[in-house]
């Protein structure tokens, strides 16, 4: 919330499913923390454990490329 009481940020998912259909929404339990905690609160209700992770959403320390040469150093 803003200093106004204002939502900063609101989420806003739909799922859909059909009968005897079942989904189990969520990210993995090593990121809920960065990715959840921030509204939802820390899996062990901790403050201090909630945190921003950018690597939670996009995995950036993980490239598919890394194990490559690069062509420029050839």
């Amino acid at each position: 919330m803003d200093g106004g009481g204002n939502p900063v940020f609101t989420m806003s998912e739909e799922h859909q499913v059909s009968a005897g259909e079942y989904i189990t929404p969520g990210p993995p339990r090593g990121v809920f923390n960065n990715i959840c905690g921030g509204c939802h609160g820390s899996l062990d209700g901790s403050e201090l454990n909630v945190a921003v992770s950018a690597d939670a959403l996009t995995g950036a320390t993980v490239s598919a490329s890394r194990d490559l040469v690069a062509k420029f150093f050839q």
